[in-house]
């Protein structure tokens, strides 16, 4: 059983490195993580004890929707919907897993992906601004070119997914060791923030302050009554100096933000006229609001199926026709959004309620903080990125984990037990 808890452990470790591919099942990566799910299934089968009923039955129900909307719409995307029902059935194998580990080893697991990460964004920063061009090592390290520079990106596929695993890592850590401050957790704070910054990332900046919000939540809670009257003061001066900081770091992430801010906010333009601007100043922020703005013009012209759905695959047609010329080429086969809108082009407002369900059974015991996390990544990633499910399997365990009823209580008690007896 120790065994595979620590191969557990890896396989939640790998979960979240969603580029290093080893090999193609379609258009669908193959990852070591799927490998290793591989070699977990018939031990879970036929040794691990299954819990957790309602997660099962919330996830049985979602999937079972999504089958019989695309038994609808056939002709559909199969291989949309079976990676779907893969990843669903991973978080389930995982989960069970997960809870036969004793709360140090996840937490470890969590403290290695930021620090393996962390490693890697320093490396491909430092590479950068040597201007060493390796093609072979910036493949491993995780550089990406494109129209916003030259950025690290670590074991993800753009610096924005690297900003929000390490941030979900870090949430996830600071949760279940109960948000105790200590020369541990500084450390991994310095790993966390300092390669979120060299990131660049627009949205790695909102998952800091994401963060930074939960550490502040924490220790008002643990305030005493008087000092909570000056949380408000201190709030201010906080914010004060670090905004001043911030602007006049002349960060990249910040300056992206300014400018979207400034086109957003325009009293004197049309919303098509803002997005028109939006395209031409910030393609990547295009990308995730103007495929929203679609999905609300076409239901409210009645041309689109708003609460059923079309099916699996269905936004990577429409959505592309629409980028044609702007993000993409022409002769470009798909392009990929966020759950919001690409899941409900696919599954309709009644998909979107199944997995909402889903979400509030799955995370009921954690605070908003994750919930804010959920919000923001909602337009960055859509159904079947490694992404999302590796976000949903750590909360699912953090969720777990804050019951007072969970297995981990239980086991931590009886090993504590154990001790005492010894």
């Amino acid at each position: 059983m120790k065994v595979m808890n620590k191969v557990s452990v890896v396989a939640l470790v790998l979960f979240s490195y969603t580029v290093i591919g080893v090999g193609t099942i379609g258009k669908a990566m193959l990852t070591p993580f799927h490998l290793v799910m591989g070699t977990l299934l018939v031990d879970y089968a036929l040794y691990v004890e299954k819990k957790n009923i309602q997660l099962f039955l919330s996830l049985l129900l979602l999937m079972g929707y999504m089958i019989f909307n695309n038994i609808l719409n056939y002709p559909i995307r199969f291989t949309s919907l079976t990676y779907s029902i893969i990843y669903g059935l991973e978080l389930i194998v995982l989960y069970n897993l997960l809870r036969h580990c004793s709360k140090d080893l996840i937490k470890k697991a969590f403290y290695f992906i930021i620090a393996s990460y962390g490693v890697n964004i320093v490396i491909g920063f430092l590479l950068i601004k040597l201007g060493l061009k390796i093609p072979v090592l910036e493949i491993v390290i995780g550089i990406v070119r494109n129209e916003s520079g030259v950025r690290a990106m670590g074991f993800s596929s753009e610096p924005s997914y690297a900003s929000f695993i390490i941030s979900v890592a870090y949430l996830a850590y600071n949760t279940i060791n109960d948000h105790e401050f200590n020369k541990q957790t500084a450390y991994l704070s310095a790993i966390y923030f300092i390669p979120l910054l060299l990131l660049g990332s627009a949205y790695g900046l909102m998952f800091g302050v994401v963060t930074l919000i939960d550490w502040a939540w924490i220790y008002y809670k643990r305030m005493s009554p008087a000092l909570r009257q000056l949380f408000p003061l201190l709030g201010i001066i906080i914010v004060y100096f670090g905004y001043n900081f911030v602007m006049q770091s002349k960060n990249e992430a910040v300056e992206r933000i300014e400018s979207l801010a400034e086109t957003l906010n325009d009293p004197y333009s049309t919303v098509e006229k803002k997005l028109a601007k939006l395209q031409e100043d910030d393609p990547s922020a295009f990308a995730r609001i103007a495929p929203t703005y679609l999905l609300i013009q076409q239901a409210e012209d009645e041309d689109f199926s708003l609460w059923m759905g079309a099916g699996a695959g269905t936004a990577g047609v429409v959505i592309p026709a629409f980028f044609q010329g702007v993000l993409i080429d022409d002769d470009d086969g798909d392009f990929d959004v966020g759950i919001m809108p690409s899941f409900i082009y696919d599954y309709g407002l009644i998909g979107l309620m199944l997995l909402l369900v889903f979400f509030i059974i799955s995370f009921r015991n954690l605070p908003f903080p994750f919930w804010l996390f959920l919000i923001l990544v909602a337009p960055n990633a859509g159904i079947n990125t490694q992404m999302l499910w590796f976000v949903l399997t750590s909360f699912v365990m953090v969720s777990t984990m804050k019951s007072n009823e969970s297995f981990f209580s239980k086991r931590n008690q009886i090993s504590n037990n154990e001790m005492i007896k010894i």
